[in-house]
């Protein structure tokens, strides 16, 4: 298994957290990353784990991402930066991307969608219930930040299986996605 670190969209630059940042290189203002992974497996392929900012939001980023969010953000907007052109980069077509796995529905993580439609989406099942079960505590908070442009094209939603014995590291609430041949988890 080979893990490949990529910046799906470079945002806004931003101070370290706390009240005084202390001197030093450690506490200087850093630009913020849509942070993604390609992960080439034996077994099923490379998997997309999050999708960052997508080609379709380049297009109209005030549309597809929020004029505010866009205001807020910052983003560069470098169609390079796009999941599907670093995947490219990679060696691969976008059809190869048969598994996109997402850790949450935010909209620096999931405009990169579109651009492999035939992929299988694996999300952890709260997020799943968020944006399927209309009375599910959270889901206008979640359907809201699950941008309409990022799931107009009807992507194939998964949600990954909850086994109550299975923590990770004592986390509980560690799921599985389906169809994976690879051990993949996600924890909440």
């Amino acid at each position: 298994m080979r893990i490949h670190h990529l910046n799906c969209g470079s945002l806004r630059t931003i101070p370290p957290l706390g009240s005084e940042p202390a001197p030093g290189a450690a506490h200087r203002a850093r630009p913020a990353v849509c942070h993604c992974l390609l992960i080439e497996t034996d077994t099923d392929g490379p998997i997309l784990v999050d999708t960052g900012i997508g080609t379709t939001d380049l297009r109209q980023p005030d549309r597809a991402l929020g004029a505010d969010w866009v205001a807020y953000a910052q983003p560069v907007l470098d169609p390079r930066e796009s999941a599907l052109h670093q995947v490219a980069r990679l060696g691969y077509e976008p059809q190869d991307v048969r598994h996109i796995v997402l850790t949450h529905l935010h909209r620096d993580h999931t405009g990169g969608l579109a651009d492999f439609p035939h992929a299988r989406v694996h999300v952890h099942p709260d997020e799943y219930r968020a944006v399927t079960d209309p009375s599910a505590a959270h889901h206008r908070h979640t359907v809201e930040r699950f941008m309409p442009a990022h799931r107009a094209h009807g992507p194939l939603l998964s949600p990954a299986t909850v086994d109550g014995h299975t923590t990770w590291f004592g986390f509980p609430g560690v799921a599985r996605p389906q169809g994976l041949g690879c051990e993949l988890l996600l924890v909440p």
